[in-house]
């Protein structure tokens, strides 16, 4: 049988996805078997605060821009991703101050290096990822997961330089690669772009009133955004208070694992589904969008359960290779973590029906109180039972998430959203 059109694409973007999944992967075998366990946490707490500010430098603005560039012509998009990154500008501006500011004052105690590289990596990671999300709202899918994959693409002369050269085996190079290739990621998305009307666009004022408007629309949702982005992290920061170093490094090399499976299903279901849901709710087409949301929460269900128990498999095979008995005895926290990933990537499928139909308020407020049983799960059960406890507590947090936005969806009997056909 001959592949239709969107059939190919869906394919060459899930394949383009894969390629990233094996460079972190590789990445992770790499820094288990290399590095340090404590230069593994120093690297996982890292990655926690550029992935939270992120998150708090955005403001939530870009819930505004994704949604308002679908079906949007090039021109207009391009006008508003231009706003959107000047926003981001002065956030960062601010960020840099107060970075500046704690390092001489010595109110941030680590090394000025890798404060360097943290602040960096929040800015360019911030540009990287709102250029793919907005490339997938245009349904530029392919594009955008061509630029994933540059973005992944420091692992190898990472990996190489370490193994030739025992001295670079260290987080701060590891954290340095993964900014050049980020950097590079947003140049060639731009290159890639060239042909977009950006003379046209940057000759346009400014929309203060626009921004403004987004930013009032969207404060609710940046504190949810907020809440959810800290609740996913806040594990390991505790891990580090209440264990050590070393186990916030076997929770590094878990959640790299757990990670790639979320951003597999991102790019296979996701990343199609939400820009033809919003689509079909502003057509008003109820069944069609009935339809749409029960075919990709059933493909959710499916492929990312199989993808799961795949993981659960394989991780703590290759967990052997590192020849760490810690991260080999920790196989429970493994498969407790990617039970609670595999439920949350359900419950965000259902997040994007909640976004399609412009239910603000139960997604910020959801994502917010969704810090609850993240902080007070993990601050609980980790000093209780060590390291699995931060597995109970993702299972906690997602059941919670899934309920709430399940609920939420159900509670409009014009919308609801049956498994089975009828």
């Amino acid at each position: 049988m001959t592949m239709s059109p969107s059939s190919k694409t869906r394919l060459a973007n899930t394949l383009l996805r894969l390629l990233p999944l094996g460079a972190k992967l590789l990445l992770t075998l790499y820094m288990g078997k290399y590095l340090s366990l404590a230069d593994m946490g120093v690297y996982g707490l890292a990655f926690g605060v550029v992935t939270v500010l992120r998150a708090v430098l955005g403001q939530g603005f870009d819930y505004i821009v994704t949604r308002d560039v679908v079906g949007a012509t090039p021109l207009t998009a391009l006008h508003k991703m231009r706003d959107q990154a000047l926003l981001y500008s002065i956030n960062y501006g601010v960020l840099i101050l107060l970075a500046i500011l704690g390092v001489c004052t010595h109110t941030i105690t680590i090394s000025p290096q890798l404060v360097m590289i943290t602040v960096l990596l929040t800015i360019v990671e911030g540009y990287a990822s709102a250029l793919y999300d907005n490339a997938n709202s245009m349904n530029q899918q392919l594009l955008a997961n061509v630029i994933f994959f540059i973005r992944a693409a420091f692992v190898f002369p990472v990996v190489l330089l370490g193994w030739l050269y025992p001295s670079l085996r260290t987080a701060e190079v590891v954290l340095s690669a993964w900014l050049i290739g980020a950097t590079l990621a947003v140049a060639l998305n731009l290159v890639l772009w060239r042909a977009m009307p950006w003379g046209e666009a940057l000759r346009r004022p400014v929309d203060w009133d626009w921004i403004r408007r987004g930013l009032k629309k969207c404060w609710p949702i940046w504190l949810g955004g907020m809440g959810a982005t800290a609740g996913l992290f806040v594990d390991r920061f505790l891990v580090e208070r209440f264990l050590t170093l070393d186990d916030v490094g076997v929770l590094t090399f878990f959640f790299s694992f757990a990670n790639a499976l979320g951003n597999l299903m991102q790019s296979s279901v996701l990343a199609f589904a939400y820009p033809r849901l919003i689509a079909l709710h502003r057509e008003g087409d109820t069944d069609m969008f009935r339809r749409e949301a029960r075919q990709a929460i059933q493909q959710m269900a499916v492929i990312g359960g199989g993808m799961a128990l795949l993981f659960a498999i394989a991780v703590p095979i290759l967990g052997a290779y590192t020849g760490r008995p810690l991260i080999m005895d920790s196989a429970l926290t493994l498969w407790l973590m990617l039970l609670g990933v595999w439920i949350r990537l359900n419950s965000e499928m259902l997040n994007f029906v909640l976004y399609a139909r412009n239910q603000d308020r139960a997604i910020w407020l959801g994502n917010l109180l969704f810090l609850i049983p993240a902080v007070g799960g993990n601050a609980v059960l980790v000093p209780l039972v060590g390291l699995p406890g931060v597995g109970w507590a993702s299972i906690l947090a997602a059941v919670y998430i899934f309920i709430w936005r399940w609920r939420h969806i159900h509670e409009d009997r014009e919308h609801r959203i049956f498994f089975y056909a009828g």
